[in-house]
C-alpha cells in the first residue's frame, strides 16, 4: 500500500510539473493582430486589398533570432509587402518571411536581444487569385536567453473570394524556343531556353521532351541541355501555371556537322602572296 501511495505522488508530481513548465513556455505575452475590421476580408473585385496588422513583445523576457512568416491562402496572391522596422526578407509562391527581426531594432546586431518591449507594424496587398475561402496565417518563431525554441501562431484574416471576382484562369503562353547552341563543357551538348509568360502572373514549370522520347522533370527553369546527334531533331517544350493549365510547343532543328577545313583558300592566298614577291616555290608531292 505504502508503494503505490507513492508512485501515485510521483505521477501526480511529475504531471503538475510538467504542466508547470508547459505554461511557463506558453506565457510569453506576445500578440499579433490585425488594425482595420473586419477579421474577414471580403475581397469583391480584381483590385488589390490593403490590410495590416501589428505585433508586440511586452514580455518581460527578451526574444532572439525572431523569424516572421505570412501564409496565404491559395485564392489569393501579394503586390507589396513591408515591414516596420525595416528587416530581411524572403518572398516565396504563397508565404513572406522575415528573418533575424532584432538585427535591424536600434543599434542591435546579429545575436542582441529583441529587446521588451517591442513591437512590429506589418502592411500586405493582396489579390485575388481564384474562387476560394481561406485564411491569412501567421508564425512567430523565436529563442529564450537560453537558446530555447519558440514557435507561437496567429491567423491574422479569414479571406473570401466569392464567384465572379477573378475570370476563368488562362494558361502561360510559348512565345518561342530559343536554340539550339553549343555548351562550354561539351561540342555534342546543345542549350535550348523557353521563352514563356502567364497572363496571371502565376508561377511556371517547364518540361522537355526530344524527338519523342521520355519526358524529363518538371522545373522552373526555363533553360534545358541535351547530347544530340548530328541530323533532325524535333524538340517539345510543355509549361504549365499553379492551376495545371498547360501549354506545348513543338518546333523541328537541324544540327549540322561543322564542314572539315579545307586548305585550298589559304595555299591560293600563299601562291598569290609568292608570286608578288617574285618567286614561286613548288614542291613535288
Amino acid at each position: 500500500m505504502k508503494n503505490k501511495t507513492w508512485r501515485a505522488y510521483l505521477s501526480l508530481t511529475l504531471c503538475v510539473f510538467i504542466q508547470i513548465a508547459s505554461n511557463a513556455n506558453d506565457q510569453w505575452n506576445i500578440r499579433l493582430y490585425p488594425i482595420s475590421k473586419p477579421t474577414t476580408l471580403y475581397i469583391k473585385s480584381s483590385k488589390p486589398a490593403q490590410i495590416e496588422f501589428a505585433g508586440y513583445n511586452n514580455d518581460n523576457r527578451n526574444m532572439y533570432d525572431a523569424n516572421l512568416t505570412i501564409y496565404l491562402p491559395d485564392s489569393t496572391g501579394y503586390l507589396t509587402q513591408s515591414i516596420t522596422p525595416s528587416t530581411d526578407v524572403e518572398f516565396f509562391p504563397n508565404r513572406i518571411r522575415w528573418s533575424n527581426i532584432e538585427q535591424h531594432i536600434q543599434t542591435l546586431s546579429k545575436g542582441d536581444p529583441l529587446p521588451s518591449p517591442q513591437g512590429w507594424w506589418v502592411t500586405l496587398k493582396v489579390f485575388p487569385r481564384r474562387q476560394g475561402v481561406g485564411k491569412i496565417e501567421a508564425s512567430l518563431e523565436w529563442k529564450n536567453q537560453e537558446g530555447n525554441s519558440f514557435t507561437r501562431k496567429f491567423v491574422v484574416r479569414n479571406v473570401t473570394v466569392p464567384a465572379g471576382v477573378v475570370p476563368t484562369n488562362q494558361p502561360p503562353s510559348i512565345k518561342q524556343i530559343i536554340g539550339p547552341s553549343k555548351t562550354p563543357d561539351s561540342e555534342d551538348i546543345y542549350a535550348f531556353e523557353a521563352n514563356a509568360s502567364d497572363p496571371e502572373g502565376d508561377n511556371i514549370q517547364y518540361r522537355w521532351q526530344i524527338d519523342k522520347k521520355s519526358w524529363s522533370n518538371w522545373s522552373q527553369k526555363p533553360n534545358y541541355t541535351q547530347t544530340l546527334a548530328f541530323g533532325k531533331h524535333t524538340v517539345q517544350v510543355e509549361v504549365k501555371d499553379d492551376q495545371d493549365n498547360f501549354t506545348q510547343l513543338e518546333k523541328n532543328f537541324p544540327i549540322d556537322k561543322s564542314p572539315s577545313p579545307s586548305w585550298l583558300p589559304i595555299l591560293v592566298i600563299v601562291l598569290i602572296g609568292a608570286a608578288t614577291a617574285g618567286y614561286i616555290y613548288l614542291t613535288p608531292s
